[in-house]
């Protein structure tokens, strides 16, 4: 290729770059240009979720395939916080964030048609939009995705469970062996206002007060710690032995 000097005085290599920035500044534009991004999502954290309620028009990631799910959270303590699922019945419990763990102490649901006592739901990425805070949810065991609608309805109250569990306490099991001085010294690094055994001396089960409405918030608080062999609201029984 050979490039001939014109009247303009422009050199073979300014007829180049000319040439080449011409074709960049077209394939920017056919592309979008940098003003059309991706929108950007980060990891949710307990401001983004927090006394907030997301509603889904597709469930799947929370085992509702195909069916609209509206799902609440109570206020948080540290990493964790109460949460309730509704499609038509109901699931509640806790969860914790880093990715968004749900476990479940109480569901209306049959089986095979959604959460159900004792299922743990892992979200994983468990993130929010950073411009409107919808909620992108990724079921890290099926790979069932979830969008929720733009911009979370705020949520003051937390619409669960007054009349399946005593409000303000819960029945906490610790292992067998760990001295009374121990479990006080757990209760009140999570600021439980007392905490008392259950039946005979020996037992190791305890009732335990919690600020009332924080209740599913405090299960996996107590659970983190080893000396905990389990945490449960203290279900009210129905006459057939059933909590709830």
């Amino acid at each position: 290729m050979s490039f001939v000097r014109g009247s303009t005085g422009c050199s073979p290599y300014r007829v180049l770059a000319v040439a080449i920035t011409g074709l960049l500044a077209i394939s920017f534009t056919a592309c979008g240009g940098s003003d059309d991004q991706a929108p950007l999502t980060v990891p949710a954290t307990p401001a983004d979720l927090g006394s907030r309620t997301f509603t889904f028009a597709n469930g799947a990631a929370f085992g509702r395939v195909g069916a609209g799910v509206s799902l609440t959270f109570g206020a948080f303590v540290e990493n964790a916080g109460s949460f309730v699922l509704t499609s038509g019945d109901f699931a509640a419990g806790s969860v914790i964030i880093g990715s968004c763990t749900f476990d479940v102490v109480l569901s209306s649901f049959s089986l095979g048609q959604g959460p159900r006592f004792g299922d743990q739901i892992r979200i994983d990425p468990c993130a929010v939009d950073a411009a409107d805070g919808h909620l992108i949810a990724v079921n890290a065991v099926t790979g069932e995705s979830s969008v929720s609608d733009p911009v979370p309805l705020p949520s003051p109250s937390f619409p669960c469970c007054p009349d399946s569990f005593a409000q303000g306490q819960l029945i906490v099991g610790f292992q067998s062996g760990t001295t009374q001085s121990r479990v006080n010294e757990i209760a009140t690094t999570l600021g439980a206002s007392s905490i008392q055994k259950v039946g005979s001396p020996d037992s190791d089960t305890y009732l335990t007060d919690i600020p009332v409405g924080q209740e599913l918030a405090f299960i996996p608080l107590f659970k983190a710690f080893p000396e905990v062999r389990f945490a449960e609201p203290n279900f009210f029984v129905t006459p057939g032995g059933v909590p709830g």
